[in-house]
């Protein structure tokens, strides 16, 4: 089931649209990042949304969530970069620059010099004054780093990405061994290393950095890691299955190991056992999340998934997850939200209900219909259209 380029083309300019016009991103051109989410009107855990994350601006018929994340501004960045490789628009790669240069340059999250705190590390978001730095937000900022360094030289000549990076993933290495495997005690991120959510997004930075770097302490780090994933692989739900699967296809690339790779297609095969045989949707399992099997999860499951069966097909070059992956293209692009308001059009929102065909199903704290993340969600989704039109993946971006 292979959607035509033209198709591919037209979901991703849409979303790029949503993206400059819907209010996240003010300026529109990124020179003072990218905001986490849209929340509706509709929501229906806004006061709830709103106690937690104090910081918005009412625009036109929705609430932008002002505070920048660096996770979702790497993100986009990456979506930026490689839409202006797939479409063929240099011009696109200014949005990248921009972005970059306020996180770098503008932003304050980045922990380039204070010693009593994790070295490298950034902050959760603006707004925030907890010093809260997270395993898996921090996972994709050091791995977005890593393969900008790649991808553009003179950006990493200019922000010295691949040296925050490495510092970034010692720092990542060191949090997991403390708190994880020799639970120390000592905090230093925040999260569930116990989880392919936290754990996984870590071990796929410390292993991307370990295959430019040949640091066997990391190395062994991402192994151990791996083999204690296995023990539990049954137990976990549609979405860690997904987080498994993206960091341990990063894994296994960067360090050509076969153990982790036998692991990764472990998951993919739990994963594709949950697909709808029609849709390709994978039902909301997540506790952050209404669930049930006629909804569409695509903040923390079906988004996950799309870029999962997108890495484990480049991995192991088999067509099994391919499939998965071109059944997930076209329904993701069925259902992206083609409202008239400039806010929302383009965009895909957190929450899909199959049985009204529409955008709903509830709302909790994070997730649901009335959340429409920059990060997570549209810029995850639109990157994998992006490298499926250029005829890539992530994977070619690392080492």
């Amino acid at each position: 089931m292979n959607t035509n380029v033209l198709t591919i083309k037209n979901a991703i300019e849409s979303n790029l649209s949503w993206f400059i016009s819907s209010g996240v991103m003010k300026p529109v051109d990124g020179t003072w990042g990218i905001a986490e989410r849209v929340v509706t009107c509709d929501n229906k855990a806004f006061e709830v949304v709103i106690n937690a994350f104090p910081y918005f601006t009412k625009y036109q018929e929705a609430y932008i969530l002002d505070h920048r994340r660096p996770d979702c501004n790497f993100q986009t960045a990456w979506l930026f970069a490689a839409a202006a490789a797939a479409l063929g628009k240099p011009e696109l790669n200014r949005v990248t620059e921009n972005i970059l240069e306020y996180l770098f340059n503008r932003s304050g999250l980045l922990n380039k010099s204070y010693k009593d705190l994790p070295a490298g590390v950034w902050e959760w978001s603006t707004n925030n004054l907890k010093n809260q730095f997270y395993f898996d937000d921090n996972g994709w900022n050091c791995l977005i780093m890593l393969m900008l360094a790649r991808r553009c030289p003179e950006l990493d000549r200019r922000f010295q990405l691949h040296e925050h990076a490495m510092v970034l993933a010692d720092t990542l290495d060191r949090a997991l061994n403390e708190q994880f495997f020799k639970q120390s005690g000592r905090i230093v991120l925040v999260g569930k290393p116990e989880l392919p959510h936290w754990g996984s997004l870590a071990c796929m930075a410390i292993a991307a950095a370990a295959g430019i770097s040949a640091n066997a302490q990391w190395r062994d780090t991402v192994v151990r890691y791996h083999r204690y994933l296995e023990t539990r692989q049954d137990l976990l739900n549609a979405s860690e299955q997904a987080y498994l699967i993206i960091g341990g296809s990063i894994a296994a690339k960067s360090l050509n190991d076969q153990y982790i790779q036998s692991v990764v297609e472990r998951s993919a095969a739990i994963l594709l056992s949950k697909a709808d045989s029609e849709t390709g949707n994978i039902a909301s399992e997540h506790y952050e999340i209404p669930n049930g099997t006629h909804l569409a999860d695509l903040i923390y499951t079906v988004n996950w998934a799309y870029m999962g069966f997108q890495l484990v097909a480049d991995l192991t070059g088999k067509p099994i997850y391919r499939h998965a992956f071109h059944k997930l293209t076209a329904l993701l692009i069925a259902i992206q939200d083609r409202n008239n308001s400039p806010q929302f059009n383009g965009c895909w929102r957190g929450l899909y209900d199959f049985n009204t065909g529409s955008w709903g199903g509830g709302d909790l704290h994070e997730g649901g219909s009335g959340s429409i993340y920059t990060g997570w969600t549209n810029a995850p989704i639109s990157i994998c259209m992006a490298h499926q039109l250029a005829n890539d993946s992530m994977l070619d971006y690392l080492r």
